[in-house]
């Protein structure tokens, strides 16, 4: 269109109207997840220590005879779920936010980053063996996981009472058949009577048939010591009784506190399977709420350009 101005020079005036596109922006923008990843910690670490407050406030040692129930533990998983769901929200609504996108895949995509990268940090930290030092009380679950490569009579005290009480009577039964001969007896008696108890013991120990070594141990006491056939029997049946009256029972006890420790395990595992997958939807509904107004990005200008010719 043209126009005349004060100087009686012609100009031509163009308006445009031109809707941009989309800021073209990084697929992944690590320092807004860092970020994101940093307020995750503090504000985990900031509940915890609140809970930890209010649960300490709560506990009166001098009126309850029991000053930490399981109603405390219970309390304790709750606080630890809620404040990690909240943290890391927290955690990806700041990292999304930070990143500038308007996007919500994109948006959600950093918060999920931004919850692996935490997830990755925690089982490090727990691996170290620091746990109790950075994560405070979310070392609960991480007894759990220290039950891999531990023994049962390391977990249990039932289990090692029953092993002890397995080597007890073994020990009692070395001492009984020891005492069978005087203490001036030649070496090559006492030698076979310790060798032929043993195989006993160790026959009992590995679930075998007892029928020869019992045989075998009747016939050497009735030689070398004072007993009849029939006492020896006798006694070697009584031994035989105790040993794998004791063995059966470890061996009862292992098995069951083994299927504890396995169910224990389990459940800890689909615990931690269930709060990954919460939490990974947790920090992505973070990365949702966190991306910017779409107008920030796509927005509307109007130009105007005078070209002045003389």
């Amino acid at each position: 269109m043209a126009v005349t101005t004060a100087n009686d020079v012609t100009a031509y005036e163009v308006t445009r109207s031109v809707a941009e596109a989309p800021v073209r922006e990084p697929r992944v923008s690590w320092g807004s997840i860092l970020a994101g990843v940093v307020a995750a910690i503090i504000v985990q670490f900031m509940m915890e220590m609140l809970g930890v407050a209010i649960g300490l406030a709560t506990i009166n040692p001098e009126t309850e005879a029991q000053a930490v129930g399981p109603a405390f533990g219970t309390g304790v998983v709750i606080w630890l779920a809620a404040t990690t769901l909240i943290s890391l929200f927290v955690g990806g609504w700041v990292a999304a936010r930070l990143s500038g996108t308007a996007d919500l895949l994109r948006g959600f995509l950093h918060g999920f980053v931004t919850f692996g990268v935490v997830a990755l940090l925690t089982f490090l930290t727990l691996t170290s063996g620091v746990a109790s030092f950075v994560n405070g009380v979310s070392n609960t679950l991480s007894q759990g996981l220290g039950l891999v490569g531990q023994t049962a009579a390391d977990i249990a005290p039932e289990v090692q009472r029953a092993v002890d009480l397995q080597t007890t009577t073994e020990e009692e039964i070395r001492t009984q058949i020891n005492g069978l001969l005087p203490e001036d007896a030649e070496i090559e008696p006492t030698a076979n009577l310790r060798i032929a108890g043993e195989n006993l013991l160790a026959a009992i120990l590995a679930g075998e048939d007892t029928t020869e070594v019992r045989q075998q141990l009747v016939t050497t006491i009735a030689n070398q010591t004072e007993l009849t056939q029939a006492e020896a029997e006798q006694r070697v049946d009584q031994w035989i009784a105790s040993a794998q009256q004791t063995s059966a029972r470890a061996e009862e006890t292992i098995e069951r506190v083994s299927g504890d420790i396995a169910d224990a395990l389990a459940a800890t595992a689909g615990v931690i399977f269930v709060m990954l997958i919460v939490g990974a939807f947790a920090a992505g509904a973070g990365g949702l709420v966190g991306c910017a107004n779409e107008n920030a990005y796509i927005r509307t200008r109007s130009q105007t350009e005078a070209i002045a010719t003389t």
